[in-house]
């Protein structure tokens, strides 16, 4: 048997703590030779919220890695 019992104090909760943290990117570099699937990748990844980068060959992919520019994730077939 269960006993619900009803309780006249309400549980106040403080309102949550607002933190200003800097927005966060994730960069996707999407390497890939065809053109149209570059362009659906990168429109696929953007609308996900995230930046995108496209190089057309490996060696393109590889100069932007080495760029220094921030890149999390690489996308390639």
């Amino acid at each position: 048997m269960l006993r619900l019992v009803a309780s006249t104090r309400l549980a106040v909760r403080p309102p949550p703590r607002e933190t200003k943290a800097p927005p966060m990117s994730t960069t996707v570099l999407i390497v890939d030779d065809d053109p149209v699937q570059r362009r659906l990748a990168e429109a696929m990844v953007r609308r996900l919220g995230f930046d995108a980068k496209v190089a057309e060959t490996g060696a393109d992919g590889l100069a932007a890695l080495r760029s220094g520019e921030p890149i999390d994730v690489v996308l390639l077939d």
